[in-house]
């Protein structure tokens, strides 16, 4: 019988005890799998236990062939419960419909774990997701997937690949560097985004999972207008009106009194856990003067758009990549000075300053962020404008030298050394959450304070990644 070391069991005891509180909203859980048969037993190349915030109409799935098994079904059917799924996959494997599961493990290795409480939901709008991974085996197919490929071709199921298999299964990209069980956790509490203020007042509503406790509902606000400072409340779930939806889904709603043309920023949580944030606002109001005066001659930023996030646009007018970021820095409060035309060719691409002299050095590129030694040269223009302004008297100024490509995070290299180096980086996810924070005003000094604030921490892991835009708390309206 394996047993985890004690780190590995201290990641799974962390897990299981954050979705602790809304577990019973994971009454629709499914395991499946793909497996290789192994002396009677079925070995684990990749498996999936998704915890769903509600019904999935995800029907029981079974292929088979001569040397593999893949399945699909729920652990409610099969009188399992989560805790027994991982610490039954953890140690000596688990009997289930298909036959005894276990994770292979290398000689001598046990199976280790991963746990991230925030796969997802830190940017607005995202659905807050917990990870979590049992990994075995390094390379469990071995030499054989194309026994495996020639079998799927020629069964009663047939599928073309193993990747197809997996897809068709699991929902998930096959994994074959490592024997691996993901475990997907949804939140619980989501709000809706359908939601609109109207003139003086503004509906804002939380959907919870069926199962759960209402009064444990926590919805938070945050009210901006032009000229005040934001007006911050927290409505308990018994302060909200509630009815049933379809598949015992609840809806939770609230009205507040707001100037006309405020944007609302929404907390949800449970059991004063974090599920949810994001913002609604009045579509035919903009809070923001400079997003206002941009939409005059870009009705709905979708020329900005095409130019930040149109990547076939990109490869054709790469300029425009520029002209796009400039457009976003200005509506986000930076003054912008573009340095264009051939005889500017050794500057930046962009100046940004903010109202209290704070300085970005700006470099765009739609390609990897240290082509054509791009960094080096960041840096170095960097160095130059702090000499400058020093000669000039204006010794402190700081000047921060930031990156801006639309790739996104995971495609881009070199993050972690730029940051090592004191170069911000801005991928596709920050435009995307620029974009967005732009509905209302921002504080230009706020942003860039923040950033110096992250490059002093200089994280190692490149999920954490630094924003010149914060958290990217922000959502379309």
């Amino acid at each position: 019988m394996q047993e985890l070391a004690p780190h590995d069991n201290a990641n799974l005891d962390a897990f299981l005890k954050s979705i602790k509180p809304w577990e019973p909203a994971y009454a629709a859980a499914t395991l499946s799998f793909v497996a290789l048969k192994e002396s009677g037993r079925l070995a684990i190349v990749h498996a999936h236990l998704l915890l769903p915030n509600g019904w999935l109409p995800h029907p029981e799935t079974s292929v088979e062939t001569d040397s593999l098994v893949a399945g699909r079904f729920r652990l409610d059917a099969a009188g399992l419960a989560i805790d027994g799924v991982l610490r039954g996959l953890c140690e000596s494997g688990l009997d289930t419909p298909f036959g005894r599961l276990f994770i292979p493990t290398d000689r001598d290795t046990k199976v280790s774990t991963y746990f991230n409480p925030w796969k997802t939901g830190t940017r607005d709008g995202e659905a807050r997701t917990l990870a979590f991974a049992l990994n075995g085996k390094a390379h469990p197919l071995g030499h054989t997937e194309l026994v495996q490929m020639a079998e799927l071709r020629a069964s009663v199921t047939p599928y073309a690949s193993l990747d197809e298999l997996s897809m068709a299964v699991n929902g998930l990209p096959l994994r074959r560097d490592l024997s691996v069980v993901d475990v997907t956790a949804a939140n619980c509490v989501q709000l809706d985004f359908g939601r609109r203020v109207k003139g003086t007042k503004a509906n804002v509503a939380v959907f919870l999972a069926p199962n759960l406790e209402r009064n444990k509902v926590g919805l938070g606000l945050s009210i901006l207008s032009r000229e005040k400072a934001a007006q911050r409340s927290r409505y308990d779930g018994d302060a909200l009106h509630w009815s049933e939806g379809k598949h015992g889904i609840w809806t939770g709603e609230v009205e507040v009194t707001v100037d006309e043309g405020s944007a609302v920023q929404c907390f949800a949580c449970y059991d004063g856990a974090p599920q949810h944030i994001g913002w609604i606002g009045d579509p035919e109001k903009l809070p923001n003067i400079r997003r206002a005066a941009h939409e005059a001659f870009d009705p709905n930023l979708s020329v900005l758009q095409r130019y930040l996030l149109d990547e076939e646009h990109q490869q054709k007018y790469s300029r425009d990549f520029e002209a796009g970021v400039a457009s976003l820095l200005f509506m986000l409060g930076f003054a912008v000075d573009a340095f264009t035309g051939k005889p500017m060719e050794n500057g930046p691409d962009l100046l940004a300053s903010t109202p209290r002299g704070e300085l970005v050095v700006v470099e765009c590129t739609v390609a990897q962020i240290n082509k054509d030694g791009k960094l080096g040269k960041l840096i170095d223009r960097a160095n130059a404008l702090r000499r400058t302004l020093v000669a000039l008297g204006h010794a402190q100024a700081r000047v921060l030298p930031a990156i801006v490509t639309p790739r996104p995070r995971d495609a881009v290299a070199e993050i972690n050394a730029a940051n090592e180096m004191g170069v911000a980086v801005l991928t596709r996810e920050d435009l995307e959450a620029g974009m967005l924070l732009a509905r209302v005003p921002q504080d230009a000094d706020a942003l860039v304070a923040r950033q110096w604030e992250k490059l002093s921490r200089r994280p190692d892991d490149s999920s954490l990644q630094m924003s010149l835009f914060g958290d990217g708390n922000a959502r379309v309206l």
